[in-house]
């Protein structure tokens, strides 16, 4: 079924439909208004304020509309204090005490020099074989290896050796340095160093130790099988948790 009204809206006749044709060809209202034409007033309301979104391209700034730079983050320095770093694997935190001291422990074990010391001799002339060979058994090459409890430290290095007797540039050796408060063990265990160590019986001996640049010398306790007095230089890196000062 069809309902036909008058509407026409571009003549502006019953533009909202609310008319409609009786029997007797008369238009009748539906609702209150004007039935035989009239405008419509559409009053536009302004959307509520929205916060503005400002996205600021650098490159179509201005010099003077350039963002301010951000401030770095804070450096974390260790001077004297303890750092928490992870491990070298990554599995557990390991604390770097840089300053607190502690303990270094070293094993070296080193071989004669004999055969390069007659090797030199005998440029002198056959005679200088024999000499050559009892000063070259002074001098010993070998290595070394440290480790530092207090952050799980482990050191490797290469080393030479020189003792006070024939074939005194051999032998082994294990010892305990302690390391007092101020001082780093990390610093003291890597990098260049020297040591002299006092044996006159396998168990009962001493060494000090001394590197460049970390404070003073330290002592401690020597058990093994070198000549009574011996000097050694050495060259050791690390190679196991890293960073705490070494």
């Amino acid at each position: 079924m069809a309902i036909l009204v008058r509407n026409n809206p571009l003549a502006l006749v019953d533009p909202m439909g609310l008319c409609h044709m009786g029997a007797d060809n008369v238009a009748y209202d539906d609702e209150l208004g004007d039935c035989g034409g009239g405008s419509v007033t559409v009053v536009a309301q302004a959307p509520p304020d929205v916060m503005p979104i400002v996205v600021s391209l650098p490159s179509l700034l201005s010099d003077t509309q350039q963002p301010a730079p951000t401030a770095p983050p804070p450096a974390v320095t260790e001077a004297g204090v303890g750092v928490t770093r992870p491990t070298k694997n990554g599995t557990a935190p390991q604390t770097c005490a840089s300053n607190k001291g502690g303990a270094i422990w070293t094993g070296t074990v080193t071989f004669p020099l004999t055969e390069l010391g007659a090797f030199f001799g005998s440029l002198i002339g056959p005679a200088g074989t024999l000499p050559g060979a009892l000063v070259g058994s002074m001098f010993g090459f070998g290595g070394t290896a440290s480790f530092v409890p207090s952050t799980r430290s482990v050191y490797v290095g290469l080393t030479i050796q020189a003792g006070l007797a024939i074939n005194g540039g051999s032998g082994g050796s294990i010892n305990v340095v302690n390391v007092p408060a101020g001082q780093n063990p990390n610093s003291i265990a890597n990098g260049p160093g020297y040591s002299v160590t006092y044996q006159p019986r396998p168990f009962a001996g001493s060494t000090v130790t001394k590197s460049p640049g970390s404070g003073g010398p330290v002592v401690g306790p020597s058990a093994g099988s070198k000549v009574s007095v011996s000097g050694s230089a050495s060259y050791n890196i690390c190679l196991w948790n890293c960073g705490c000062g070494g």
